[in-house]
Formats: structure tokens, C-alpha cells, sequence
């Protein structure tokens, strides 16, 4: 016994190398199907174990810092938070706005192979929770869904604010807060597991003109300069802000007849006697209508008003424009050629988004979602960089000559003197 502590202190003495290579070692010639056999190869197993390069380090291996502990620590203490319900300083719960149950969207999407899994979707159910309540002015809310990115995720919540936006006195093509490509406000997260959102900022008919020129994939950091071309000057929340608006209004859908128009002051409202079609309806675009306003080629919903009298030039090109590109109604039908409609199970109907891969909008019973999961691009011939602008020739030279001295006079002193 004395013998065999002794060989244990000899073994912690030389270090754990020594330690782990015999453990390998015996490893080797226990696992061998003969004894004498491995007796002999003993010194190339031996030769063998030192060759062979090192296994990587497992997670477990790795001693964390105080530093590492505390952060940890304090993503779980906002998992936990996240996960339970949203209460103030004096531990009363928090009055939520308008809010659909997501768990119960996620069972219909899967329907349609479009869903997340059941704990992505508690996840997100949890955040929208916390965000509904924490934020102030917030009406109602939905989440809207989820763009990839190369470094990190964008997943996106819709809301609708109680105040109205301001008008922008430097840009007057922009629409504010409430209408037009700027109906909704969006907000965004790079993990459901944290209560972290951040709003985007409203968008602008220049950005939105800027983004139907481009391709690009995101990088997931909402101040990351967009390098692309052509040249688009905002960072990356404004691109994102532009595809969303362009996203929403060519892909949600509601069903014919679920909305009407308010013939008082024109508003657009729930139908109060909406009976909900049948499957065939569904499966055919008769059964659909676009919901959010179309947006112009100009990047706005609609039209600036422009005095005749005073610009008549430029109202008569704004004449021109709307012939070609007129305003359409928010409450418009869907084309076939940008929609793909699927029956599944018999019970689901899954409408296809064929202009930007990734929009979804699933009607099962008497409830219908929409929903985008993708890169943020639409579909169109395979996207290269446009042909910079012609290198311009170097000007030429201006014609030199001497200093002017004036004859027989003094030559001007030194500049250090």
C-alpha cells in the first residue's frame, strides 16, 4: 500500500501529462485481444499516444474567470426574467397592450413547414410579453418575423404607437409616423432571450428608392456601414428599415372581406358581419387582399400636392408619374403571378410569397397569420455589382512662371529671417 501512494505522489509530482499518458496507455492494452500481444507492442502504443496531435478542449475543461461567472450569471438572471411575468419595482404585474397568442400562431405556421420550434416560439412569446409591457405609448404589437444575417439574427416586432409622428421640415417627401411606408413603428432584437429592443427609425423615400437598387446581406449590427454598390450613405438600420417597409407592403395579406373601409372619414376597420370563406376561396387569389399601402416608385404611398400655378414644371412631371405609376388602394388584390397557394392536410392553406422568398401567410379554421423568416431580398435575376463611373482624364496643367523681381532690385531676404 505504501508503495502504491507513493507511486501516486510520483505521478502528481510530474505533472497531469505524465498521469493522462498512462491512463491512455493501459486504455490502449486493456482494450487489446491479446495479452502477450500487447505486452510487446507496448512501446508503440507508447510512441504512438505521443505522436497522435492533442484532442480539442471541451467547454468543461475550460476554467472560467470571475469575469466569465459574472457574465453568465447575468444571462441567465435575464433568461429568468424574460421567461416569468413582466411585474414593476413593487412586484404588481404590468397591464400588456393588444397582443396575439404567438404559441397558438407557431402551431398554425407549422402547419405550413414555416414555424419555429416550440421553444424558440415560448422564447418569443416571452419577449414580446416584456416588450408589450415595458414600452410606453405601444397600442398593440405582433411579431413580424425574422431576417438572417452573416454575424446575427434580426428578429423584428410590429407596433402601433397611440401618438401620431411629426412631419420632417427638411425632407418634405417624408411620411410621418402613422401613415404611408411609416403606418407602423419596428423594433429589433438579436436574441429573444433578452429584453433588449431596439426601435428603427422611421423610414425615408430616399433610402427606400436606394434599397430597390441594391442586394445585400446583413451583418446583424444595426450601425455597420453598408458596403455595397451603388453607394448607400445610412448604416445598416436604415437598409433594414427600407426592406421592411417594402416587405410589408407586397407580402401581408388579409382575407377578403376581414377588413372594410369607413365610408364617414374613410378609415379602414374590422368588418362587423365577416363570414369566413371556405378552403376553395382560399386557395384562389379572389380570396386575398393586400391590407397595407402600396408604396410608389417615388418611395412614397402617395402623391405630393403641388401648386399648378407656381411649379408648373414640376407638376406636369408629376403628372407623368402618376400615369405611369398610379396610387393603388390599401384594400387591393393579390396577383397570381407573385403569390403560390397550397392546401395542407386538407384544413391548412399556406399562401407563398413568390416576389420575396420567405413571406408567409397561413389560414387554418377562422385565423390567418403572416409572417417573413429570410435574408431580406427579393427575387430577381442574380444580383453584380454595377460598373463604376469612367475614370476622368487629369486636367491639365496650368501654364507656369518665374517669380516676378523687379529689375536690378534687391532679391527678397530669407523666410527665416
Amino acid at each position: 500500500m505504501p508503495d502504491v501512494v507513493d507511486a501516486e505522489k510520483l505521478l502528481k509530482a510530474a505533472g497531469p501529462g505524465v498521469s493522462k499518458h498512462l491512463k491512455e496507455l493501459l486504455k490502449k492494452i486493456a482494450g487489446h485481444p491479446s495479452a502477450d500481444k500487447a505486452f510487446h507492442a507496448l512501446e508503440v502504443y507508447s510512441r504512438n499516444l505521443k505522436l497522435a496531435p492533442p484532442k480539442a478542449k471541451s467547454a468543461y475543461d475550460h476554467t472560467l474567470t470571475e469575469e466569465e461567472i459574472a457574465s453568465k450569471l447575468k444571462d441567465v438572471d435575464s433568461v429568468k426574467k424574460v421567461a416569468s411575468d413582466p411585474k414593476d419595482d413593487e412586484g404588481a404585474l404590468l397591464p400588456i397592450c393588444a397582443l396575439p397568442n404567438f404559441l397558438e400562431e407557431n402551431d398554425v405556421l407549422t402547419w405550413a413547414g414555416v414555424g419555429f420550434s416550440s421553444g424558440k416560439a415560448n422564447a418569443v412569446m416571452n419577449s414580446l410579453r416584456h416588450f408589450a409591457a415595458t414600452t410606453e405609448g405601444l397600442k398593440k404589437v405582433r411579431f413580424w418575423g425574422k431576417i438572417c444575417g452573416s454575424g446575427a439574427d434580426y428578429y423584428i416586432a410590429e407596433g402601433q404607437l397611440d401618438a401620431a409622428g411629426e412631419e420632417d421640415p427638411e425632407n418634405p417627401g417624408f411620411e410621418p409616423l402613422g401613415s404611408g411606408s411609416n403606418m407602423f413603428a419596428y423594433w429589433v432584437t438579436n436574441s429573444v432571450t433578452t429584453p433588449n429592443w431596439v426601435r428603427l427609425p422611421d423610414a425615408t423615400p430616399e433610402s427606400i428608392v436606394a434599397a430597390r437598387g441594391l442586394k445585400k446581406i446583413f451583418t446583424g449590427d444595426l450601425e455597420a456601414p453598408v458596403v455595397t454598390v451603388p453607394y448607400f450613405a445610412a448604416p445598416e438600420k436604415l437598409l433594414l428599415r427600407a426592406q421592411i417597409a417594402r416587405i410589408t407592403a407586397d407580402t401581408v395579406l388579409n382575407v377578403k372581406g376581414y377588413l372594410t373601409v369607413s365610408e364617414d372619414d374613410g378609415s379602414i376597420a374590422e368588418a362587423e358581419e365577416f363570414v369566413f370563406p371556405d378552403q376553395s376561396t382560399l386557395l384562389k387569389p379572389e380570396g386575398w387582399m393586400h391590407c397595407v399601402p402600396h408604396i410608389l416608385r417615388t418611395g412614397r404611398c402617395s402623391y405630393m400636392e403641388i401648386d399648378a400655378e407656381a411649379e408648373p414644371e414640376a407638376f406636369a412631371a408629376q403628372e407623368a408619374k402618376k400615369a405611369s405609376d398610379p396610387v393603388q388602394e390599401q384594400l387591393r388584390g393579390v396577383k397570381s403571378k407573385d403569390w403560390a397557394f397550397r392546401s395542407h392536410a386538407g384544413a391548412v392553406v399556406s399562401c407563398r410569397s413568390s416576389k420575396f422568398p420567405g413571406a408567409f401567410c397561413v389560414s387554418k379554421g377562422s385565423a390567418f397569420v403572416n409572417i417573413y423568416v429570410g435574408y431580406g431580398l427579393k427575387r430577381s435575376t442574380n444580383f453584380f455589382y454595377c460598373a463604376p463611373p469612367a475614370v476622368l482624364n487629369e486636367p491639365e496643367d496650368l501654364p507656369e512662371c518665374s517669380e516676378p523681381t523687379p529689375a536690378g532690385g534687391q532679391p527678397a531676404p530669407p523666410a527665416d529671417e
